[in-house]
């Protein structure tokens, strides 16, 4: 679910909410049973992770959830809510005993912007067909959930692909791409105590500097169906 500055962003979300009861109802076996799994995606500025998430949601016919959206959903009491009142009370026991366990191990249990922030990442992946990017999505959700990625690049790529999407200098360019880099470290050694570039933390490391987006495109293919059972038989 790209988020599209000129539509509001709440007909987005009901309008996903409606597509996931249509796909529990048309399903003739259990939600567990049903349910793929979701995709996160940890990307550099300028490694082309965006477009990279786009081809797979094109693809795949998964929804990708932003930042923006991500940060609305969390950021909307009612929102959030009725995400969970979706399922049925097992699996909000499910929800909420997850939810728990994770502010448990990450010190900032009592800060309520990441109790929101994890509740609103563990809901959409219970949910499953979704390519969430960033916000530290990949040390949220449970690894037999979801298949976790890094989309890296080499620095000139990075700053070369910057200054042709926003038309700037290699000056600037490099400027933001070295911010935003230090923002998103310091995100996720706040919350997650954790370093972006571990590649431990993930299932995959993508180098888009040297691979072409339809190539990393059929890696992912590949990985999912051999991590997945439910996506073996995806063509």
């Amino acid at each position: 679910m790209k988020v599209q500055n000129n539509i509001p962003m709440e007909p987005l979300i009901t309008r996903q909410f409606r597509l996931w009861e249509q796909a529990f109802k048309k399903s003739a076996v259990t939600r567990k049973e049903s349910t793929l799994p979701s995709i996160t995606i940890s990307k550099e500025l300028g490694s082309q992770g965006e477009e990279f998430a786009l081809a797979l949601s094109q693809r795949l016919g998964w929804k990708i959830f932003d930042r923006e959206l991500v940060e609305y959903i969390a950021q909307n009491a009612h929102v959030r809510q009725n995400m969970v009142e979706m399922f049925d009370e097992k699996t909000q026991n499910e929800i909420h005993n997850w939810v728990f366990t994770l502010l448990d191990h990450h010190a900032l249990g009592s800060d309520k912007y990441f109790k929101h922030l994890v509740t609103t990442i563990t809901t959409i992946g219970e949910q499953g067909r979704a390519i969430i990017l960033g916000r530290g999505a990949n040390f949220i959700l449970p690894c037999h959930r979801s298949l976790k990625l890094r989309v890296t690049a080499p620095l000139q790529h990075r700053i070369d692909f910057i200054m042709k999407k926003f038309e700037i200098g290699e000056k600037e360019a490099f400027t933001r791409v070295h911010l935003t880099d230090k923002e998103r470290q310091a995100f996720l050694h706040r919350f997650f105590h954790h370093d972006f570039e571990e590649v431990s933390s993930y299932d995959l490391v993508l180098n888009l500097g040297t691979l072409s987006l339809s190539d990393a495109e059929n890696i992912v293919i590949q990985a999912l169906k051999q991590k997945f059972s439910q996506f073996k038989d995806w063509q």
